[in-house]
C-alpha cells in the first residue's frame, strides 16, 4: 500500500528547500519557516505566513501515487488570528475539497486526490493576507476499502431471489462472478441484485464494487446454496446466531409460503419433539423467556411431508437495561406544603427505595412522598431493584425548596419571562412563580402591561389603568407587599403606592394593583400567611370549628364564644379574636362573606373558659342527652337562632351549644334562642324565649350584668342595644 507521511520532526528550511527527518529533500516552501513560539516546538511543525501574501508548502513528486488516494493533515491558526483559510491544489492531480477555514485549535483535515498525470505534487497555501497557520502530521495513503455486507443465500433450482447488499460506497457499481455458473448466477436487474438457482449445488459468488473518489475497488464473497425444486427451503431468523439478545426480545422465524413452522427452545429436535411449538403459518415469533442466561433455538419448516434442514441458533441472554425516568425532572415545593411529586416511569416494576441527597432540606419516605424542611436544593434518587426481566437501575429529579412566608420576585434576575404586550394590543398575561399567580391585563389602559428588558434592567411594566392581580397559593393570603419602584405609581384598594410609600399591608387574596401612570417595578417582596377559607352565609351567621388556630383580628368576620349567665337564665356571646384550634364559635358578618382567615401558631390565643360551644362530629345531636340541653343554629319558624337539636347532624367543622342542666333552670330551657344584634364590638346577650317568640324583656348592661331598669347610656334588651 502507498504511504507518504511527515510529522516535520527535525524540520529546517534553507533557500526554499525543506528538510525533515522523514524526507531529507523534495519538500519546497515559499515564505514559510519553522516556529517555536506559543509552545510549538520548532522541529515538529511548519508555519505558513508572513508578509503580504502568505506562505505555501509543496510535497516532493509522488511517483507511485495510486489513481485515487487520501491526504490528511493537522492545522490551526496562529495565536489570535481569525478567519484563516487554507487552499489545497495539485500538480498532475485533482483535489477535493480545495480549501478549509481553520480555527486556533488543532483539527484534522481530509483531502481526496485523483491522479491525472505522472509525478503529481500537492501544495498547501495560506493565501489570506497577513494570516498565519501551523501545519503538522501530514500523510497521503491509499483509499480505504468499502465496507460491504452480503448474506449467504439459499434458492431452489429454477427459482430466483434477491440478494440484499449494504455498502458505505454509495456510487460504485457492482459486478458478480460465480464460481460455477451451472449452479447459480447473480446479475443486476433494474435496482435489484437477482440470484438465479440453476442446478443443485453450491456456488461462491465474488461481488466487486468499483472504486470512486472516497473508496478503492473492493471485493467480497458470499455463498449461494441451490436446493432441489421440490425441497423445503430452510427457515430464516431475524436475529443471527451467536449474538446477545435481551429478555422479552422477539426473534421472527420466516419460511416459504405454504409451510408449517416447528421450533424448540430446549435443544430438542423440533421435527419429532413433544415440546416443539407448531405454527401453521410461514411466520412465527419467539419471545425470549426470563430466568435464563442462554437460549438454543432449533427450527424446521414442513411442507406436505417434507422437512427443511433443522436450523440451529444459540444466543446469550441478558436482562434489559432499565431506563427509568421522572416526569418532570425538577420541581419546586414550599416549606410545610404537600409536594406534587413527579411521576416515576419504571417499566420493570421492581422494588423502589428512595433517598434524598440533602435531608436538611427535604426528606423522602418509603412511598416517595416529600417533606420540605428548609430552603435549598436536593436530588431525589429512586433506586430500583433488579427483576427477572430488568437489571437494577435508578432515576433522579431535582427539588428546590422555598419559604412561602416571604417570596422575593426580582423581575430582572428571576426566570420571569412573560413577554411583551405591544401598545394597543388587548393582551392578558399570566405567570406562576413559586405558587403565586401574577395576572397582567390591559384593563382600561391604552398600552398593554408586560415584563421586558427595554430599560437598563428587566422590569414589570404597568401602564395607566392596567391591572395586575397577585394571587396567593391555595391555603394562603397575602399580608404584605414591599415594592421596589423604578418609577411611577399604583393604586391598591384606593391607596397610592410609589417610591414614597412602598409597603402595602392587609390580609387578602388576590391583591389588585392598578396603574396610575407608566410604572416600572423592579422587585416585589411578598409576605404570605397560611389561611383557612371561612364562609358566613347571606343570613350573616354561622358556627365554626377548625383544626387550626385562627386569627380573626384583621378580618371582616367576628367570632364569639357562648357562656351561660351567672343567674342561670340566659346565654351571653363574647367576641374573641384569636380562636384556639378545635374551639367552637359563632361567626357574624352582616350580609355574609367568604374570607381567608390567617392561621397562627397558638401564641396569645384568647381565653375560652366556660365556652358552651361544642365541636360537631358529623353525627346526630340529641336535644337532651341526660346531663345537657343541646341547641343548633338553624333558620326555623322563629327566624335565625339556636333551636333544640332534635337529633340533627352537626358537621365536624361546625358547632352546637351544649348547656349543662345544672347551669340553667329547667323552666328557662326553652326551645329557641333568638340571635343577638352584633354591632361594632358590643357583647351580645340574649335571653331564653319560648318557641312562640314571647320575649322576657330582661335588661343587661354592656358587662353582661342583669339590671332592674334602664340606665343612662347603652342598655341591652333581648340582644338589642337601647340608648337612654
Amino acid at each position: 500500500p502507498f504511504e507518504f507521511a511527515d510529522d516535520f520532526t527535525g524540520a529546517s528550511i534553507s533557500s526554499g528547500a525543506l528538510s525533515t527527518t522523514a524526507h531529507s529533500s523534495g519538500w519546497t516552501v515559499s515564505t514559510a519557516f519553522t516556529d517555536n513560539s506559543n509552545g510549538v516546538d520548532a522541529s515538529t511543525c511548519i508555519r505558513l505566513a508572513s508578509g503580504s501574501y502568505g506562505g505555501s508548502i509543496t510535497t516532493p513528486a509522488l511517483t507511485d501515487l495510486p489513481d485515487n488516494s487520501k491526504m490528511t493533515f493537522q492545522a490551526k491558526s496562529y495565536g489570535s488570528d481569525t478567519n484563516v483559510s487554507l487552499s489545497i491544489s495539485g500538480t498532475n492531480c485533482t483535489v477535493e475539497p480545495t480549501s478549509f477555514n481553520i480555527t486556533n485549535s488543532y483539527a484534522t483535515y481530509t483531502v481526496y486526490i485523483t491522479k491525472t498525470g505522472n509525478n503529481p505534487k500537492i501544495t498547501i497555501s495560506a493565501p489570506t493576507k497577513n494570516k498565519r497557520a501551523y501545519i503538522d502530521n501530514f500523510s497521503i495513503t491509499d483509499l480505504p476499502n468499502a465496507t460491504i455486507s452480503i448474506s449467504d443465500i439459499e434458492v431452489k433450482a429454477g427459482a430466483t431471489t434477491n440478494a440484499t447488499i449494504t455498502t458505505n460506497n454509495e456510487t460504485g457499481a457492482f459486478t458478480f462472478v460465480s464460481s460455477d455458473e451451472n449452479v447459480a448466477t447473480v446479475a443486476k436487474v433494474d435496482n435489484d441484485y437477482v440470484v438465479t438457482g440453476i442446478a443443485e449445488g453450491t456456488a461462491t459468488i465474488t461481488a466487486t464494487q468499483a472504486g470512486n473518489t472516497y473508496y478503492k475497488t473492493t471485493s467480497t464473497t458470499f455463498t449461494v446454496n441451490v436446493i432441489s425444486a421440490t425441497a423445503v427451503m430452510n427457515p430464516t431468523l431475524s436475529v443471527a446466531s451467536d449474538t446477545e439478545i435481551k429478555v422479552e426480545d422477539v426473534i421472527t422465524i420466516e419460511a416459504e409460503e405454504g409451510c408449517t413452522i416447528k421450533y424448540t427452545i430446549d435443544n430438542t429436535d423440533p421435527k419429532d419433539s413433544s415440546t416443539a411449538t407448531s405454527v401453521n403459518t410461514n411466520t412465527a415469533n419467539v419471545t425470549v423467556p426470563t430466568g435464563i442466561n442462554s437460549l438454543t433455538l432449533k427450527v424446521v419448516a414442513k411442507k406436505d411431508e417434507n422437512f427443511s434442514d433443522v436450523v440451529t441458533a444459540t444466543y446469550t441472554v441478558v436482562k434489559k437495561t432499565l431506563n427509568a425516568s421522572f416526569t418532570p425532572n425538577a420541581i419546586e415545593v414550599a416549606i410545610g406544603t404537600d409536594a406534587n411529586e413527579p411521576t416515576l416511569y419504571n417499566p420493570s416494576e421492581g422494588t423502589v427505595t428512595w433517598e434524598s441527597s440533602n435531608t436538611e432540606v427535604v426528606t423522602v419516605n418509603s412511598e416517595g412522598q416529600l417533606t420540605a424542611i428548609a430552603e435549598g436544593t436536593a436530588t431525589i434518587t429512586a433506586s430500583i431493584a433488579e427483576t427477572d426481566t430488568y437489571l437494577a437501575g435508578s432515576a433522579t429529579y431535582e427539588v428546590t425548596v422555598y419559604d412561602l412566608a416571604k417570596i422575593v420576585v426580582d423581575f430582572n434576575n428571576d426566570p420571569f419571562e412573560i413577554g411583551n404586550g405591544k401598545y394597543d394590543q388587548d393582551v392578558s398575561l399570566s405567570y406562576t412563580y413559586k405558587g403565586v399567580i401574577f395576572d397582567f391585563a390591559k384593563g382600561e389602559g391604552n398600552t398593554s402591561p408586560r415584563v421586558d428588558g427595554n430599560v437598563s434592567d428587566k422590569v414589570a411594566r404597568i401602564y395607566l389603568n392596567n391591572t395586575l392581580n397577585v394571587t396567593a397559593p391555595t391555603g394562603y393570603a397575602i399580608s404584605k407587599i414591599v415594592f421596589d419602584f423604578n418609577k411611577g405609581s399604583i393604586n391598591i384598594g384606593g391607596d397610592t403606592y410609589s417610591s414614597d410609600v412602598t409597603t402595602w399591608k392587609g390580609i387578602q387574596t388576590p391583591v389588585q394593583i392598578i396603574g396610575l401612570a407608566t410604572t416600572f417595578i423592579n422587585k416585589m417582596t411578598i409576605t404570605l400567611v397560611e389561611t383557612e377559607s371561612v364562609t358566613v352565609s347571606d343570613a350573616g351567621y354561622a358556627t365554626y370549628a377548625s383544626d387550626h388556630n385562627l386569627d380573626f383580628t384583621k378580618t371582616n368576620i367576628k367570632a364569639y364564644i357562648a357562656t351561660t349567665r351567672g343567674n342561670g337564665t340566659g346565654v351571653a356571646f363574647t367576641q374573641i379574636n384569636k380562636v384556639p384550634a378545635g374551639t367552637g364559635v359563632l361567626l357574624y358578618k352582616d350580609g355574609g362573606t367568604t374570607e381567608e382567615i390567617p392561621v397562627f401558631d397558638g401564641t396569645g390565643a384568647d381565653a375560652t373558659t366556660g365556652n358552651k360551644f361544642v365541636r360537631g362530629t358529623g353525627g346526630t345531636v340529641a336535644t337532651d342527652d341526660g346531663d345537657n340541653y343541646n341547641y343548633i343554629l338553624n333558620n326555623g319558624s322563629n327566624g335565625i337562632g339556636f333551636y333544640r337539636a332534635n337529633g340533627k347532624k352537626v358537621a365536624a367543622n361546625r358547632a352546637y351549644i351544649c348547656i349543662p342542666k345544672d347551669e340553667i333552670a329547667a323552666a328557662d330551657a326553652k326551645d329557641f334562642f333568638s340571635m343577638p344584634g352584633f354591632d361594632d364590638d358590643t357583647t351580645g346577650i340574649n335571653d331564653l324565649a319560648d318557641k312562640t317568640g314571647n320575649e322576657r324583656n330582661e335588661i343587661y348592661n354592656l358587662a353582661g350584668q342583669r339590671i332592674n331598669k334602664l340606665q343612662k347610656g347603652i342598655n341591652i334588651i333581648n340582644g338589642k342595644k337601647i340608648m337612654k
